[in-house]
């Protein structure tokens, strides 16, 4: 056999792997279950139309510190009240997600930062620091339009 027919069936055979675990994974009850549970959970913690928009806008404003060591403590101090509220439950999400979003604002690389936390927590909680930062684009450009 040439190296085309040998790489062609090692593909055919990892695709056929996947795609039987994938449907094995589907199909077990347990998958399902968690599924549902966080559809629940999603639809718990959403809020009704505007009042995201009303949330962000009653944060309190605290001073962004200007020297290293003033934000590297802010940040710290934000990751770890976020992480904390996080544990909390599905009530305490929105305040989780402001913490983070504060966090975020501080930090060099913004992106790097969203990147891991996407990672480590709440799908919900991720939703809700986009909505936000969707919210301060929107209000942004809004008053750049007056």
């Amino acid at each position: 056999m040439n190296f085309q027919t040998t790489l062609a069936i090692a593909a055919t055979a990892t695709v056929g792997y996947l795609i039987y675990f994938d449907y094995k994974r589907r199909s077990s009850p347990e998958f399902r279950k968690k599924l549902r549970q966080d559809r629940i959970e999603a639809q718990k913690i959403k809020p009704k139309s505007g009042t995201r928009k009303q949330s962000l806008e009653t944060l309190p404003e605290e001073p962004i510190p200007t020297t290293a060591e003033g934000l590297q403590q802010y940040f710290i101090k934000y990751i770890q009240a976020g992480e904390a509220l996080s544990k909390q439950g599905p009530d305490a999400y929105e305040m989780a997600a402001q913490c983070f979003l504060r966090a975020i604002q501080v930090y060099p690389e913004p992106m790097q930062l969203m990147t891991s936390l996407q990672q480590s927590i709440h799908p919900a909680i991720m939703e809700l620091i986009m909505a936000h930062i969707a919210a301060q684009v929107e209000k942004s450009k809004d008053q750049q339009v007056e």
